[in-house]
């Protein structure tokens, strides 16, 4: 009988501990987030998926007011999160008139 194994890589979010078999071999890769590296493994997911949440919620305030309240915050998680974010952040506060 042929032994079979499994390569899956750390980003597959399989819970780990259940497979204690020699025949799971797991790769890790870097990722770069804003010039910064960094091991899958060591990403949070839960924490990004939150951060992203509030983002979205804090990007929807329709005051001026309150979003040049909360811009710094708002800034920081785009930075965190994908130069994606930043693009938003940057068409909203030209929408705005901040600069």
């Amino acid at each position: 009988m042929k032994k079979i194994g499994v390569i899956t890589d750390a980003s597959a979010c399989l819970n780990f501990i259940d497979f204690k078999h020699d025949s799971v071999k797991v790769i890790d890769f870097a990722v770069v987030i804003n010039q910064v590296s960094h091991k899958i493994s060591e990403l949070d997911s839960e924490e990004y998926y939150r951060k992203m949440k509030e983002f979205r919620e804090l990007m929807t305030i329709e005051s001026k007011a309150k979003f040049i309240k909360n811009v710094d915050r708002i800034e920081e998680l785009a930075w965190k999160l994908h130069p994606k974010y930043e693009r938003q952040v940057i068409k909203r506060k030209k929408k705005f008139n901040i600069k």
